[in-house]
């Protein structure tokens, strides 16, 4: 019961990775998708050229727009086929565990982004990253 406690009350900068791997406009796709395998993502924040937060990029969608428009197109050129900033569910890093925890689940999210107060992504969750809390509160 002492570990279902102490994980409610950590914080998002407590379990998020960090630096975080961001894709940019002036990527094609191609490098978008050689980005994703060599670093082993499913998906990566996009940024402007200030570091905030455009969009989030993931495998599924390089592989429709890649169909669609071609391996050869920059992301900024495919801007209208990712998901609008307003649409990105995101967190502060103060956000506790337990509301992390509910967002994953209510809304079947893969990975979470952390956003400073300026709209510049700090950190990233991923649901490994959730599970890893569990097992390292275990070896308390």
């Amino acid at each position: 019961m002492k570990n279902k406690i102490s994980v409610k009350h950590k914080q998002a900068q407590e379990i998020m990775s960090s630096p975080v791997k961001i894709m940019t406009l002036t990527m094609t796709v191609r490098d978008a998708i050689r980005f994703l395998m060599v670093y082993k993502l499913s998906g990566a924040p996009l940024v402007d050229h200030l570091g905030q937060l455009v969009s989030l990029v993931s495998e599924l969608d390089l592989m429709q727009i890649g169909a669609l428009d071609g391996t050869g197109v920059t992301l900024n050129e495919s801007l209208n086929r990712l998901p609008k900033k307003s649409e990105i569910i995101s967190v502060k890093p103060d956000t506790l565990f337990v509301d992390i925890f509910k967002l994953f689940l209510d809304n079947g999210l893969r990975q979470l982004l952390v956003m400073d107060d300026t709209q510049h992504v700090v950190g990233i969750i991923a649901r490994r990253d959730i599970l890893k809390a569990y097992i390292d509160l275990e070896g308390q």
